[in-house]
């Protein structure tokens, strides 16, 4: 089995976790890449590997590594490492197991505490691989199609002038839904649905389950809910604007876009694959992470 690795920087305080989390590797006697740039944050802190290797990118890796189906991916720190590790990997299929340092993370779901159980699950293969759906977005001018991009969390369509409001006409499958006043519309997956979907009141979707989610925020009318649609929907966003542009942010890069240019989203061929450890599931993570059961008055 081998393990390549990529973290964020942290202040002291985790460090202790950091330490454990590579002690209990080390132990394992599991071939470990780390990212470089990682690798040397951990060498200013005094962490002390025994045996491993060092890349600068996925390219730098052997190609028998990347080929071999007990390979596996390990994000550590919060939800932001764990998508820039997806991001890294998405391209060769590799399963990725979110370890968090962080306060709230749902993508990456093991805590520091509790690695050497979750490490023993991977060892003995006691887990599945979740496969995330993305979006891809595409925009259409004078007559032309451009892709975008794609996204794991959410497509937000936002107004650009903190002064006023933003009409967006949304269609699914050439179908008129509705139209949105207000400072913006949120589409997200199911892996999205506990970002900002979740922080306008959007619903918490399963992850394994085949919808995207359209979510308004801060509508100026009362009536506007959030709507769960299939995701093999095609959904198309026309915006007006006083100022006769938006921005177009795509899971954290902003964009700004004329009113002229017609927005489509669909369901994206690629996935990202999560490793779910057989004990810890999604819902135990909203259990844990949202305090679900939990009287108030205990707390």
């Amino acid at each position: 089995m081998t393990a390549i690795i990529f973290g964020s920087k942290y202040p002291s305080k985790p460090l202790e976790t950091l330490l454990d989390i590579f002690r209990i590797i080390d132990e394992s006697g599991v071939k470990v890449w780390i990212h470089l740039e990682f690798l040397k944050f951990l060498e200013s802190k005094k962490v002390v590997l025994k045996d491993v290797n060092s890349f600068t990118d996925m390219t730098s890796l052997p190609v028998a590594i990347l080929k071999d189906k007990d390979t596996i991916a390990i994000s550590i720190g919060g939800d932001g490492t764990y998508l820039r590790t997806a991001w890294q990997v998405m391209e060769y299929k590799l399963p990725v197991l979110g370890v968090n340092l962080g306060r709230l993370g749902f993508l990456a779901a093991i805590s520091g505490d509790v690695f050497r159980q979750a490490w023993e699950h991977i060892l003995r293969k006691e887990y599945r691989v979740i496969e995330r759906s993305m979006i891809d977005i595409y925009t259409e001018k004078e007559g032309h199609t451009t892709e975008q991009g794609t996204v794991l969390n959410e497509v937000v369509v936002s107004k650009k002038d903190s002064g006023s409001m933003i009409s967006i006409e949304a269609q699914i499958d050439d179908q008129r839904v509705a139209t949105y006043l207000a400072d913006g519309l949120i589409i997200s997956t199911p892996t999205g649905s506990t970002a900002y979907s979740l922080s306008v009141n959007g619903p918490i979707i399963a992850p394994n389950t085949s919808t995207f989610c359209l979510t308004p925020v801060a509508p100026h009318m009362l009536n506007m809910r959030p709507l769960v649609v299939a995701d093999d929907s095609e959904i198309r966003l026309k915006v007006s604007a006083r100022n006769l542009s938006f921005l177009l942010v795509a899971d954290g890069k902003t964009s700004s876009l004329s009113c002229n240019t017609v927005l489509c989203l669909k369901k994206s061929k690629e996935n990202i694959r999560s490793i779910q450890i057989f004990g810890y599931n999604f819902y135990q993570t909203l259990r844990d992470k949202l305090m679900w059961g939990i009287d108030p008055r205990e707390v």
